[in-house]
């Protein structure tokens, strides 16, 4: 359970750093991994690729292909 915890809090971190127009980009990703994966697949490859310190959309939907 602290794995998890951890990760959630690598993501919030990230999301709190980025600008605007970075956030707006993040939520679109996490949007539309919940759609094509589901909310549980989107939330863990964005936490991976936040605990990576490369928190982009490519990064997020190549991670989201391999969970």
């Amino acid at each position: 359970m602290a794995t998890a915890s951890f990760s959630w809090m690598a993501l919030r971190e990230e999301m709190d750093g980025l600008d605007r127009a970075g956030l707006k980009e993040t939520l679109q990703t996490m949007h539309d991994l919940s759609g094509r994966y589901d909310f549980d697949t989107a939330l863990q490859a964005m936490e991976q690729a936040a605990e990576l310190g490369r928190l982009t959309s490519a990064n997020s939907v190549v991670l989201a292909g391999h969970i």
